[in-house]
């Protein structure tokens, strides 16, 4: 669910389209599942941006650039950048996901 109330906010550096979410409790886990997801509980979290869409390639690769990160598995020749598909992320170890993230956060919300 998103907040009609905040306008979409648009990433300056990518132009992705990102919207509100609002703060709010939901129940997380389950009495009855496997022990990790027990006991359930509330979780409460505070309103936050989600991009809109899946983060694509060559979101990936201005960040890289951006940010000199290193583009794990480079000797695959799947990742090579002329074989990237431009609509979705294929690649990316979770440091680097994490980072972009961040990167893309939009904070005040």
């Amino acid at each position: 669910m998103t907040d009609p109330a905040k306008p979409p906010f648009v990433n300056p550096t990518d132009g992705s389209r990102l919207v509100h979410v609002p703060a709010g409790t939901s129940r997380m886990g389950d009495d009855a599942g496997p022990l990790p997801e027990r006991p359930a509980h509330p979780v409460t979290l505070d309103g936050f941006y989600l991009a809109q869409h899946l983060v694509t390639n060559t979101q990936y690769y201005r960040f890289v650039a951006a940010t000199g990160h290193r583009v794990p598995y480079l000797d695959d020749a799947r990742v090579a950048r002329e074989n990237w598909d431009p609509r979705r992320l294929h690649v990316a170890a979770i440091y680097q996901a994490c980072q972009l993230c961040n990167a893309q956060s939009h904070h005040g919300a």
